[in-house]
């Protein structure tokens, strides 16, 4: 099972699963480079409605990503905080549990740039249950078909 997944953030969001966070990606025969060189930008956390149902992530990114994020484009989907977080939501639902949604991932995470689809994002997943990576499977569907 591929343990990464990477948030395409186009005028609509677009999902796609792969196997590795390398420094180049083809989604959708789209090519994207990291437009960071890091590994890791920042912690996440996997933001949880009732149920513990992921409705989204939430990157609050490090002092040398910042500038990056800040950058990310304006979306109906995407919401960016005041410190520098920003939060992509895979609903129209932009509520969450906090206290469901304080993981603070520190698994492998990146930001990539195209020349045609601007960024994306791509997060780690393999500390997620098999229950959570199921219902992320449901709502990237539904994601896909707005």
């Amino acid at each position: 099972m591929n343990e990464n997944i990477v948030f395409v953030l186009d005028n609509k969001l677009q999902v796609a699963y792969v196997e590795q966070l390398s420094a180049n990606l083809s989604i959708n025969e789209v090519n994207f480079t990291n437009a960071l060189d890091s590994n890791f930008i920042g912690f996440y956390d996997w933001l949880r409605v009732a149920n513990n149902e992921i409705n989204g992530v939430r990157l609050n990114p490090f002092d040398f990503a910042e500038e990056m994020i800040q950058r990310l484009p304006n979306r109906s989907y995407i919401r960016k905080l005041s410190d520098s977080a920003v939060e992509i939501y895979l609903t129209d639902n932009f509520s969450f549990i906090e206290q469901n949604s304080s993981d603070q991932d520190f698994g492998s995470c990146k930001i990539y740039k195209s020349e045609t689809l601007g960024y994306a994002i791509g997060f780690n997943i393999d500390t997620l249950s098999l229950t959570e990576k199921q219902h992320l499977d449901t709502l990237i569907k539904e994601t896909q078909d707005r």
